[in-house]
């Protein structure tokens, strides 16, 4: 779907399944925390969220979407991550690997997976 003056579309596949009623969506510029629409939903459907404009603003292409009252169904370490993993970091010997954004220990213990499955280290 493509996004005009009435709907916005989103690269988020699981919004439908992420949001409900009276949760809070905020549209803002790369990094920007000043420069923001934010709407509540008020109705989730089968391929669609419909919410309403509380506080106005630009919106343009390829905008952060913030969810902040809810729990995001998106991997700590993606198939992109694992690439620079393999790719760089283990190539290299990196020292320390970061993964930012855990909310369960599984999500850890998968890159451990990863790293005791190489043998050069």
């Amino acid at each position: 779907m493509e996004g005009d003056s009435t709907k916005i579309s989103t690269t988020y596949k699981e919004l439908c399944e992420t949001v409900i009623p009276g949760n809070m969506i905020c549209i803002s510029k790369q990094q920007s925390t000043s420069e923001f629409a934010r709407m509540e939903v008020i109705e989730v459907l089968e391929n669609a969220v419909k919410t309403i404009v509380k506080e106005g603003g630009r919106i343009g292409d390829r905008e952060v979407m913030k969810l902040p009252e809810c729990s995001l169904r998106l991997p700590a370490f993606s198939d992109k991550d694992e690439t620079y993993l393999n790719d760089f970091g283990i190539k290299f010997g990196v020292d320390a690997i970061i993964v930012s954004l855990t909310r369960k220990r599984e999500e850890i213990d998968e890159v451990r997976e990863l790293l005791e499955k190489n043998e050069n280290l």
